[in-house]
């Protein structure tokens, strides 16, 4: 895993290539579908001046991301992790205090952004494919 857990994790699953972490398995971290965070941003702008932490609130283990995945993509691929134990967890009172909550589950999250990048793999194999001929 690079930097973006999500990111690394899907695209090993769709290369079907060993995912290889960086951090314990254990490690807790406030994954957020991007559709979230732009609702949370619209939201805010009632906020001057103000810091906002845009969070779902909710902790998620790097194991638990990689069951969701390996769930919704119905195959295994293997996986490798060394490294500290990390937990992120931020605080959303501030944008709870506006009405916010999340729309999107970890599990609904990460099942568009799968979709999101299979249509993204499809479009740049078309491209690539007219670009050959």
């Amino acid at each position: 895993m690079k930097k973006n857990a999500v990111y690394d994790f899907i695209q090993a699953f769709l290369r079907k290539e060993k995912v290889t972490l960086f951090h314990d398995i254990d490690s807790e971290f406030d994954f957020i579908y991007i559709e979230d965070v732009v609702h949370a941003l619209v939201m805010s702008l009632e906020w001057e001046n103000e810091v906002i932490n845009v969070s779902t609130g909710h902790s998620v283990t790097l194991k638990e991301l990689y069951e969701v995945i390996k769930e919704l993509m119905q195959y295994e691929v293997p996986l490798a992790y060394s490294g500290e134990l990390v937990r992120v967890r931020v605080d959303n009172t501030k944008l709870k205090a506006l009405g916010w909550q999340s729309r999107y589950s970890l599990k609904e999250g990460v099942a568009r952004t799968i979709e999101s990048f299979k249509e993204s793999t499809l479009k740049t194999v078309r491209t690539s494919t007219k670009e050959d001929m």
